[in-house]
């Protein structure tokens, strides 16, 4: 396996690939995911270099966009361990369906841990919609903890609330 920056060439199988995952979502109940969200923002994430991949030969394994958290969307109603600490936000993230309950969820959330430590951040932080339990999970078991509050995340003016939670980790 290879972990690297993402690169346009990617973009299609990254396309493939969380497509499988929102319908796998879905048919789970989790359906927060759809064609607006995440992947029209990977040709940007890539663009930027804010994109990393698994590989397994030519095959994608998983992805997470990996950015400053101030440049993310305001989120005051979240009670951070540290506000002012510099952080890096964790978005975007999954594993190939193929790659399901394999252990690669948690190598990439350390390489996530090991990069923003690299560029200097203090915590990782990530949010977690809390109907994901399994994300729940899998954050909890890498040592992530619960910050205090919530952050309602609205998609638009006609549907209800996509409830989500801060988690943090200091690195």
């Amino acid at each position: 396996m290879e972990f690297r920056l993402a690169v346009a060439d990617d973009l299609p199988q990254l396309e493939a690939v969380f497509g499988k995952l929102i319908e796998y979502m879905s048919a789970s109940g989790i359906s927060m995911w759809d064609e607006y969200y995440p992947c029209p923002f990977f040709a940007e994430d890539i663009e930027r270099g804010d994109m990393y991949v698994l590989t397994d030969g030519a095959t994608i394994a998983s992805a997470f966009v990996l950015c400053p958290f101030d440049t993310e969307p305001d989120c005051e109603s979240i009670g951070w361990e540290a506000p002012d600490a510099r952080s890096f936000y964790l978005v975007r993230f999954g594993v190939n369906v193929d790659y399901l309950r394999k252990g690669i969820g948690k190598t990439m959330l350390r390489s996530a841990m090991a990069l923003a430590r690299d560029m200097g951040a203090e915590y990782l932080r990530l949010f977690v919609a809390e109907m994901n339990a399994p994300a729940v999970r899998l954050y909890e078991q890498c040592g992530f903890r619960r910050a205090c509050g919530v952050y309602d995340l609205m998609v638009d003016e006609y549907s209800l609330p996509i409830r989500e939670h801060g988690y943090e980790i200091r690195l």
